[in-house]
């Protein structure tokens, strides 16, 4: 078995094997895909954005490989895949140990695997991944988002914490801008003794309900502390629910626990208290059922929520849960 590195000579290749392995994205949106990765891997590391399998001149698999760089709490840069999209074609799965093996090749490289099926989670445990959760916790924004903020902590929009000079590191800063530019939601927390730090989340579907979920906190106890006025931002965007990964011991109030979603897995054995999840596939690759009916609503909600009605506009504010589905009714024209 031979690998190619994906770079932009492969990325018709690529395409095509992600859209035979990964079917709920067109053909369209991967090649769409892969050349967004291409674009954010050019001048970085060398430029690869994953491998292809090859076999007696046929390819077989593939599998995605996400660089970044993030800034650890201590100031410390250190390199970092996320493993994504892994995929061998029919026959050729009895490979899949040896095709992973191949992969990581890095020992000071720190590998992660975010969306890894029960099968792979059981090999990557094999070969050396720990999981660092147990599950997801799935918040309602509706139901939050009546919640005031912990006492001494804001939340702020990117542009808001910009317009008041909030002082963020240049790492923090760009991290966020480049998020924001690949369609997540950006915002900065202000906390204790006016300390910023950034909150991320990327847009999440389950069964074509439109969601986010969280790509960067400092911690759960943070992000706790402000999803009352990130419930009340997700609904004006139209998003009914808000997930992070964790234990069911980080479950806010009225949360749920789904603790067959797939662990956070990586190489690195210490656990830390943050979630960073950024450059990883949430950021690139689509929620892969979010219909287009949902992806209207969307757009109408966002381009029509200043002429709602006043007693939709009310409700919001007064009963959240009722106020949404009022949006909802207006908006889809019910």
């Amino acid at each position: 078995m031979k690998l190619r590195s994906i770079n932009p000579s492969e990325a018709s290749a690529a395409a095509a094997l992600l859209s035979a392995g990964f079917p709920s994205l067109s053909h369209s949106e991967w090649a769409e895909t892969v050349q967004k990765l291409l674009n954010y891997a050019a001048g970085r590391s060398d430029g690869v954005i994953g491998q292809i399998a090859e076999l007696k001149g046929q390819d077989i698999g593939i599998c995605l490989m996400i660089p970044s760089a993030p800034e650890a709490s201590d100031g410390k840069v250190r390199k970092r895949i996320n493993v994504a999209a892994f995929y061998l074609a029919p026959g050729h799965e009895w490979r899949t140990t040896l095709f992973m093996r191949r992969l990581l090749t890095e020992t000071d490289v720190e590998y992660t695997d975010l969306t890894a099926s029960p099968s792979m989670r059981d090999i990557n445990r094999r070969i050396g991944f720990v999981d660092h959760s147990e599950g997801m916790i799935i918040v309602a924004t509706p139901m939050v988002s009546m919640q005031p903020a912990a006492s001494g902590i804001c939340l702020l929009s990117l542009k808001e914490a910009e317009a008041e000079a909030v002082a963020l590191s240049d790492n923090d800063r760009q991290v966020l801008h480049d998020h924001q530019a690949l369609g997540c939601a950006a915002f900065v927390v202000v906390a204790e003794q006016g300390r910023a730090h950034p909150l991320i989340l990327a847009p999440s579907s389950r069964k074509g309900i439109p969601g986010m979920r969280v790509l960067l906190a400092r911690d759960r106890a943070l992000l706790r502390s402000v999803l009352g006025p990130l419930g009340r931002s997700m609904v004006l965007g139209g998003k009914t629910y808000i997930e992070f990964d964790g234990a069911e011991a980080d479950m806010p109030a009225g949360a749920l626990f789904r603790p067959s979603a797939a662990p956070v897995q990586s190489t690195r054995h210490e656990a830390g208290t943050a979630i960073d999840h950024t450059y990883s596939e949430f950021a690139f690759i689509p929620p892969t059922r979010l219909r287009a009916a949902v992806r209207i609503y969307e757009h109408r909600i966002r381009t029509e929520a200043h002429s709602l009605s006043l007693q939709a506009t009310s409700a919001a504010i007064s009963h959240p849960a009722t106020g949404f589905a009022l949006k909802v009714a207006e908006i889809s024209g019910l």
